[in-house]
């Protein structure tokens, strides 16, 4: 797809509304991130983050702030920054919500959130994992046109090890990558 069929898929979506099936969907990654916003004893407003990704409505930013935890956004379709921009902030956690597969360059996406990402910060994604070993052709998440990668556990060990990024799961499809802690 280019970018302006890409943009007018993503506008069929309904990400506007607080309807439970939606709120529930954002929240499989909202909660454990103010989970481990609190574990570090990061209070509200007092962490810098991103949603990488945000798409054409901020409902995941949104719901943050609604928890003290204002967000910037970024999207390269509804919310564009410049590159310069992003790499002129660092930021103490990025959410990258249901985005990673859109990703066409995968490596250079997460190449630049790593750069973006403050010592000891972390990166809160969610996207469905491959699990089973039956075929690709068959598996849901691999219809849609618009995912252009795909992971699996074994991937997402792959992408923290390349990135030197210490990784944890702490929910179903959810995935923490965080820099590493620095020694005293």
């Amino acid at each position: 797809m280019d970018a302006k069929e890409e943009a007018a898929r993503y506008l069929k979506h309904n990400n506007s509304s607080r309807t439970k099936g939606y709120t529930a969907f954002l929240e499989r990654l909202l909660m454990p991130v103010l989970r481990e916003l609190e574990q570090r004893g990061c209070p509200p407003g007092k962490a810098n983050g991103l949603d990488f990704g945000s798409g054409p409505y901020p409902m995941l930013a949104e719901l943050m702030a609604e928890h003290g935890y204002p967000v910037e956004i970024y999207d390269p379709l509804f919310a564009p920054r410049d590159r310069a921009w992003l790499l002129d902030h660092q930021f103490d956690f990025i959410l990258c919500c249901e985005t990673a597969e859109h990703f066409y360059h995968p490596v250079e996406e997460f190449e630049l959130m790593t750069k973006i990402l403050a010592p000891r910060g972390f990166l809160g994604i969610t996207t469905s994992l491959r699990r089973v070993v039956s075929k690709i052709s068959t598996w849901h998440y691999a219809q849609d046109e618009t995912h252009v990668a795909l992971y699996s556990e074994k991937t997402m060990h792959w992408i923290a090890d390349h990135f030197g990024l210490n990784i944890s799961f702490p929910a179903h499809d959810v995935i923490f990558l965080e820099t590493l802690r620095l020694t005293p």
